[in-house]
């Protein structure tokens, strides 16, 4: 009975270890002919780039089948070609996609109908969540937002006072500055706008968006040049932090003062801090101290009295 159970045993055993040995060889050939799957470093830069040009053109595709497809006569009609956006988010896209211009650039704002006035792009990023589709479109009017003096952009914007966008303007697209350009902006409340200061506190208080560019009368003259190098710093207290700070001395080692335009007179690095938080005059001169020379009677005088000492001194010495 032992004998006969033993058989069949052995035989399913033979039976499973050549089952196992043919299932690992088909695996091997199954791995063996399954394609390699490629990494994302192995995709070659062109595919990487026609991918981004792809999404770039689907997103347009998509901008403008939205204009096609609205075709409504109630929305305004774009001011450079026959297309007629269905909202204020796809009329602004539709400028900067289809004509690579801005509403800046045009002249023109947008008015929705939940309210909110389209300007800039600032403004439009805020405006993503409204799906209104009805708005409509204005024209600047050039006397209340004057010309740029250095193109033909009439900046203005929706955050900030209008003064704030025209400085703002030539700050940041063409590197200069109002008082660079000899001009100054009057607003309509009445404060007059030279600097980035007087701008940033105007800002603060008034909103108006009525102003006119003004020239300067005076001509400009530039604040006076370092005395060791060819920076010309635009205040007293710029001067004086330049001379510590970039050439490790002080008014007094140089023998120098500078005279403000209020009257105050700067000698130390002291009396700048005091002038500072009083003062915000852009215009001072620089002056050579002048040592006010003793007498020769004086310093002889002086020389006897100490000679005459050592000699007192010298005598009461040999007497003890």
């Amino acid at each position: 009975s032992m004998d006969q159970s033993d058989e069949p045993l052995s035989i399913v055993g033979k039976k499973s270890k050549k089952d196992s040995s043919k299932t690992d060889k088909e695996e091997k050939t199954a791995k063996r002919n399954l394609p390699v799957e490629e990494s994302e470093d192995d995709v070659k830069p062109s595919l990487k780039k026609s991918k981004r040009e792809s999404k770039k053109n689907s997103r347009h595709r998509h901008d403008q089948a939205s204009v096609r497809k609205s075709g409504k006569k109630s929305t305004p009609k774009c001011i450079r070609c026959d297309a007629y956006p269905h909202s204020a988010i796809t009329y602004a896209r539709h400028l900067v996609y289809a004509h690579k211009s801005t509403l800046i650039a045009d002249g023109i704002y947008l008015i929705c109908g939940c309210g909110i006035e389209v300007r800039s792009d600032n403004r439009l990023a805020k405006h993503l969540l409204c799906r209104d589709s009805e708005f409509t479109l204005h024209k600047k009017i050039k006397d209340t937002t004057p010309k740029c003096v250095l193109c033909d952009i009439y900046p203005s914007s929706a955050q900030y006072a209008y003064t704030s966008a025209y400085s703002g303007h030539i700050k940041r697209d063409h590197k200069s500055t109002l008082k660079a350009n000899e001009i100054y902006l009057l607003c309509s409340c009445g404060t007059e706008i030279r600097t980035n200061d007087d701008n940033f506190k105007h800002n603060a208080k008034c909103k108006s968006d009525q102003f006119t560019v003004h020239k300067l009368d005076k001509p400009i003259t530039p604040p006076p040049k370092c005395i060791i190098c060819e920076i010309h710093p635009p205040t007293a207290s710029a001067y004086t932090h330049h001379l510590k700070n970039r050439h490790k001395f002080s008014l007094s080692v140089k023998e120098i003062y500078l005279r403000c335009s209020c009257g105050t007179v700067i000698r130390t690095y002291r009396d700048n801090t005091k002038h500072n938080a009083k003062c915000k005059s852009h215009q001072f001169t620089v002056h050579k101290l002048i040592k006010k020379a003793t007498p020769q009677g004086v310093l002889c005088e002086k020389k006897k009295k100490i000679k005459d000492e050592v000699k007192k001194d010298m005598e009461e010495n040999e007497k003890e």
